[in-house]
């Protein structure tokens, strides 16, 4: 597995010093199969709002991102793969996005985002396919905003199966 330069989490709920740190401490996640750290990547104020709008509560939340993350651990296993990340690009959000973003998150943040971007990821994956070395690479994005001055990521964001990563 890549290593990658994590940002400083400070808690759960805690943000990043920048786009980047955020996006890269969601790939670190993916990485070590570490739900807690995807479920660090949200505002604390978002968490509370969703587990009272969701009927649910932190526990709930972490079993459901860490079944997506040993979903993808068993894809992993079973095609003897790995994936190495790199960040190698970001874009802020046009007008049109920034106010969709605040859109779905209205509901959960009490002030609205005034800085977003879309932050782009090359993902090469090795595998074994037919005892054949294969190697595929894909861009994938993620959005983060700005909210109380750290970084974070858009929920909508987070990957919810094993294959994302593969471009599907």
């Amino acid at each position: 597995w890549a290593v990658l330069s994590m940002g400083v989490l400070t808690a759960s709920g805690g943000g990043y010093s920048s786009s980047e740190a955020v996006a890269e401490a969601m790939l670190g996640a993916y990485q070590s199969y570490d739900a807690k750290t995807l479920l660090a990547l949200l505002p604390a104020e978002y968490l509370e709002t969703y587990y009272e709008e969701e009927v649910t509560d932190e526990e709930e939340y972490l079993e459901d991102l860490q079944d997506v993350l040993d979903d993808f651990a068993h894809l992993m296993e079973e095609l003897e793969g790995s994936c190495s990340f790199e960040v190698t690009g970001k874009e802020e959000l046009s007008k049109k996005q920034l106010k969709a973003l605040n859109d779905s998150l209205e509901d959960y943040l009490e002030e609205e985002i005034e800085q977003a971007e879309d932050v782009t990821v090359e993902v090469t994956f090795s595998y074994t396919y037919k005892k054949e070395a294969c190697e595929m690479v894909s861009a994938e994005t993620f959005t983060t905003f700005s909210y109380g001055g750290d970084w974070y990521l858009d929920p909508n964001s987070i990957p919810r199966g094993p294959y994302f990563f593969l471009g599907y």
